[in-house]
């Protein structure tokens, strides 16, 4: 479970050009442009660390017919004003205390002599580097499973591509707690896996997740894990919100803990996602290995006996998020 939900807000700027008439008394050749800054705020867990306070301040850029310009608006402040008719191009940067940016987007408009409806989403940027601090902590998973945990194995990769065990994790095994930090790690949507062996070299838990990264912004989180994580009667939730006004957590068409027959797994086994969104991409993978279905289903046949997990990892506009069903084969 993610101890640690991020409260992760959406900048919306809402433009309108308002209509001619008489009685607005637009010029010829100009449209009047109102600007309303809003925000909408939504649960996150190991998501990029933004919320409204964190924008002090946007700076507007106009490139248009009568050549270009930049002012700074307060996020408070309403702005209405008149622009010469033609295409424009406006960018929104928006800015925190230190002056950094951290959310931004472009429009391209055509202003006519007419009413115009827009609304431009800002976000944070994908092209540069964040900062990465993420943690497990199994110190509610009771003292024999502490005492069990002789090494943790942290291992990391772009979502899509290979992922890899990564140096660089501080590990307190008498405390059950773990910690790796990413100064400067490149944007992007990654799968995170920690592994706990015991001194014989088998594996005691395993937890994969999804971890979104953005420029110049932190993203930080913390897996916890108990005594059922380490136990066949055990479960991992896992919730991961992705970039809209509402979290989205992965459901299935079967329950976690779920018991099938070595005679069920030879005739196929269909694992399906039963979200009622639409995703971009899907990617599956069993106790870690990546499997090669690319749709919301997943047939599992042939899987040896014991305990498994089914992690499902799934994208939606940019942001990766994942869900993980736990079942037995006996």
């Amino acid at each position: 479970m993610i101890s640690k939900i991020k409260n992760v807000v959406l900048i919306f700027v809402v433009i309108l050009l308002t209509a001619t008439g008489c009685k607005d008394l637009i010029p010829d050749g100009f449209g009047r442009l109102s600007i309303d800054f809003g925000l909408s705020g939504s649960s996150r867990t190991i998501l990029y660390d933004l919320s409204e306070n964190d924008v002090k301040e946007l700076r507007i850029r106009y490139d248009g017919p009568s050549g270009v310009s930049e002012e700074t608006i307060d996020m408070t402040y309403n702005k209405t004003f008149l622009l010469p008719c033609g295409n424009w191009t406006l960018s929104f940067f928006g800015l925190d205390s230190e002056g950094v940016q951290i959310v931004s987007a472009e429009v391209n408009i055509l202003v006519e002599n007419t009413t115009h409806d827009l609304s431009v989403l800002l976000k944070p940027g994908t092209s540069g580097s964040g900062y990465l601090n993420l943690g497990l902590d199994w110190s509610a998973a009771g003292q024999q499973n502490i005492d069990a945990v002789n090494h943790v194995e942290f291992r990391f990769g772009k979502f899509g591509g290979e992922i890899n065990p990564v140096e660089g994790l501080v590990t307190d095994l008498s405390a059950g707690n773990a910690y790796i930090e990413m100064d400067s790690y490149p944007s992007g949507n990654y799968i995170a896996e920690f592994i706990l062996f015991n001194s014989n070299g088998d594996v005691l838990a395993f937890v994969s997740e999804a971890v979104n990264i953005r420029d110049n912004l932190s993203t930080t989180g913390v897996i916890n894990l108990d005594t059922n994580d380490f136990s066949s009667s055990g479960t991992v939730n896992i919730n991961i919100g992705i970039d809209v006004p509402e979290e989205i957590v992965i459901s299935f068409n079967r329950q976690n803990d779920v018991v099938f027959t070595e005679a069920m797994m030879a005739a196929g086994v269909t694992i399906k996602i039963t979200n009622t969104e639409t995703f971009d991409s899907y990617a599956w993978f069993l106790d870690g290995v990546k499997h090669t279905s690319t749709t919301d289903t997943k047939i599992l046949r042939d899987v040896p006996l014991g305990i498994h997990r089914l992690t499902a990892y799934v994208e939606k506009d940019d942001v990766l998020y994942s869900g993980t069903l736990r079942f037995i084969v006996e």
